[in-house]
């Protein structure tokens, strides 16, 4: 009993690693200026700090969205993939720490129910992921994991869901500000702000460190963005 109990406490304080986007944030959602029925191609870059999964630990990455984008007077729809690069930087197993690469491409679906009133509309959405990542920090995950030195997610696939309330001003019929609350699987709590004029986006992301009893994680993360319409 008391070699169980003993046993359970050790693997209760292994590390944990998964794979390096769900350390990013959900993307905002991008809409078209309102008409019934418009449609519009996007590609949008972003760069940031992810979320790292054990303290004092780092994940950084880049990502290219392209999308289609369909608006109307009651909905958002996104449809699109990414594509992504980043880089952990592990520090809690052993001879096994380092700095290990990532890279991957991800199907993703947004959607966002709203009402409007005056120049202001509000909405819940759901975002979809399906992630499929590959590099040198996929096979650490694997290695750490059979060596018993973490508790991994080792597949190579992945799929987030997350949820967001929505709010956006719009002043005029060709500019918008969208604050984002999302909340789900990966990130995991992204709040993000967006601003959209004519055929230019910016976004910007960015959540402070967090506490888990007497434990920072990470350094805070964030993540800022641009993109055009095609």
């Amino acid at each position: 009993m008391a070699i169980i109990a003993a046993g359970t406490l050790v693997a209760g304080c292994l590390p944990n690693y998964y794979a390096g986007i769900r350390g990013s944030h959900v993307p905002p959602i991008a809409a078209a200026p309102v008409r019934d029925g418009q449609k519009y191609r996007l590609i949008g870059i972003d760069a940031g700090n992810g979320t790292s999964f054990n303290n004092g630990e780092y994940n950084h990455l880049a990502r290219a969205r392209f999308l289609l984008a369909i608006s109307d007077r009651r909905s958002d729809t996104n449809l699109g993939f990414m594509a992504y690069q980043g880089r952990y930087s592990a520090t809690h197993v052993g001879d096994y720490n380092g700095v290990y690469d990532y890279y991957g491409l991800a199907p993703t679906l947004s959607h966002v129910r709203f009402f409007s009133r005056r120049h202001v509309d509000a909405g819940i959405g759901a975002h979809v992921t399906f992630a499929f990542e590959g590099g040198d920090y996929l096979s650490f995950r694997r290695r750490t994991d059979r060596a018993g030195r973490a508790e991994n997610d080792t597949a190579a696939i992945s799929a987030f869901l997350a949820l967001y309330p929505m709010v956006r001003y719009r002043p005029d019929d060709i500019s918008s500000l969208t604050f984002q609350l999302a909340l789900g699987s990966w990130g995991p709590f992204s709040p993000s702000l967006m601003y959209q004029k004519n055929r230019s986006f910016f976004w910007l992301y960015w959540m402070p460190n967090y506490m888990s009893g007497d434990t920072v994680h990470g350094f805070g993360s964030f993540a800022v963005g641009f993109g055009s319409r095609l």
